[in-house]
């Protein structure tokens, strides 16, 4: 990484994160114009370069060393809702979950009845199957996972809840089981990994950590230049193409920042306002969440891991007996389309969807 950055480059793309690391992995590999790449993180290089802080690589647990620190507002209860965003290349991929899977086929086709092309199901499936081989996503036999998971799984019968065989069937929409997951060897394998590494040597290609994009310079309809801050230092970036990738929350206010958005709200910062877009960044929704504590669990739990290797796996790494986090959680995703009660055959008011549980 160079220390200085260039004054043009016919793309930039905003944000390393997983969207952004995966786009510019993707056009450095399918073209030689000028590509530069910022990210308000840190790039550690490739995985092969032997830089990335253990916490970051270990699957076993979500860190939170390099957290946006994002947080709601006081809710019910006076309770404060974080919403845990990485800030370092690679994005969220570098400290999640590791939870790959596609979605529903109800959603992806609906939106293509809406009138947007490419986005029915059988247009993405390759895309799918692309990125999860990418990304050397597996789904763990059961003589890999916890006490703790199996619990999970052998309860779901009881309570009504189905086991699936594949959590990554499009057209299964009410199921538990195992989640398809992007690790590979222990490895917390993130979209810098995937779609970085492969390209890092392409000189066309410039990776450029601790930036951070303020604003768009924008004149007419058109973008020509990116303003950043590096070392306290503003920097433009003139450019003939811009790819905001900047994650839920860092892209909407830098468009904001940029004069896009509701007028008021631009105006109240003291922003030109460019263009007019209602409600922008304001019907932010996420997935249901909830945390379960079982002590009984967690005792047996705590000797599973205790019995494991630490060691003897290439340059350290985790074993391979421990690909999932040992403190599993089991989450309820549901389809974005999902507005109501669940009814009886899977769909719920305001159309179809699905509820699926990962252990």
């Amino acid at each position: 990484m160079s220390d200085s950055l260039p004054g043009f480059a016919d793309t930039v793309v905003i944000g390393a994160g997983t969207a952004g690391a995966a786009i510019a992995g993707v056009l450095a590999a399918s073209c030689d114009q000028s590509l530069l790449l910022l990210e308000a993180g840190p790039d550690y290089g490739s995985f092969e370069d032997g830089r990335w802080p253990a916490d970051l690589t270990d699957a076993r647990a979500i860190p939170t060393s390099h957290d946006w620190g994002y947080s709601s507002t006081a809710q019910s209860g006076r309770r404060v809702i974080k919403f845990d965003r990485a800030r370092v290349v690679g994005g969220c991929s570098s400290h999640n979950g590791c939870a790959a899977i596609w979605g529903s086929r109800l959603d992806y086709d609906h939106w293509a009845e809406l009138g947007n092309p490419g986005w029915s199901t059988e247009d993405l499936l390759a895309l799918f199957r692309a990125g999860s081989e990418r990304l050397r996503v597996r789904t763990p036999p059961r003589d890999e996972i916890t006490p703790y998971q199996l619990a999970w799984l052998e309860a779901a019968p009881r309570a009504g809840i189905p086991l699936v065989a594949d959590l990554n069937n499009l057209d299964e929409n009410l199921g538990m089981a195992l989640s398809p997951a992007n690790v590979a060897n222990g490895i917390r394998w993130n979209a810098a990994f995937a779609y970085l590494d492969p390209v890092r040597d392409r000189n066309h290609l410039s990776i450029a950590g601790g930036v951070l994009a303020d604003r768009l310079l924008i004149r007419g309809a058109r973008v020509e230049a990116v303003r950043a801050i590096r070392n306290g230092q503003e920097v433009t970036i003139k450019t003939g193409r811009v790819v905001l990738a900047a994650g839920t929350y860092g892209s909407p206010a830098i468009l904001i920042r940029s004069g896009v958005g509701p007028e008021a709200e631009v105006r109240a910062l003291g922003v030109e306002h460019v263009l007019d877009l209602p409600a922008w960044g304001e019907t932010c929704t996420t997935i249901p969440w909830s945390d379960w504590s079982m002590p009984a669990l967690r005792s047996s739990k705590q000797q599973w891991r205790n019995s494991q290797p630490a060691t003897g796996c290439p340059r350290n790494r985790p074993s391979p007996k421990r690909d999932l986090h040992d403190a599993a959680a089991v989450s309820i995703c549901t389809s974005t389309r999902w507005a109501g009660e669940r009814r009886s055959s899977g769909r719920r008011r305001g159309g179809p969807g699905r509820w699926r549980w990962r252990a």
